[in-house]
């Protein structure tokens, strides 16, 4: 079950990212600056932002705790989405990853977010979380089904997340 500290860091990241910083797609947070990409005409991407820290070890079967770490050289490459969690072993073809050209591995690291936002406009904008759902047999939040940008053009921010359960 996912904890209170960890929704509300995954939604002050939402809103964070809800405000432009400069003309490049990158944006301050308190842990440092995440760089993204322009994901369609008029939309950011931050993909692989940590809102809790790695399921390993001791923290396998646990709550999930918050990610606070301060990212390294205080930056974060978001350009693409993080790994999916693992899910049925046999796979599932219609889990393709929104970057075709080198797709991530399944990995027990995968408590991260996907967030758009509009690129020309100042916040604050709405914020729709986004759980795609798969129950524990297929996809992941990186899917191509689950793009933002056209939601982001309409209407403001979204947020899509890899969970475990």
């Amino acid at each position: 079950m996912m904890s209170f500290r960890c929704w509300t860091c995954a939604g002050v990241l939402s809103c964070l990212l809800a405000l432009r910083v400069g003309a490049l797609p990158s944006v301050k947070t308190p842990l440092g600056v995440a760089e993204g990409i322009f994901a369609a005409d008029g939309v950011e991407r931050y993909g692989g932002i940590p809102y809790a820290q790695p399921p390993l070890g001791k923290r396998r079967f646990a709550v999930a705790e918050l990610f606070d770490t301060p990212w390294p050289a205080g930056r974060l490459d978001a350009r693409k989405t993080g790994a999916p969690c693992i899910n049925n072993p046999l796979g599932d073809p219609r889990s393709m990853p929104l970057d075709a050209d080198s797709p991530p591995s399944p990995n027990e690291d995968c408590l991260h977010l996907n967030i758009w936002r509009p690129s020309n406009s100042s916040g604050p904008h709405p914020v729709m979380v986004y759980n795609f759902g798969g129950g524990l047999c297929s996809g992941y939040a990186g899917n191509p089904y689950f793009n933002g940008s056209k939601f982001a053009i309409e209407h403001g921010v979204i947020d899509s997340w890899f969970m475990r359960s």
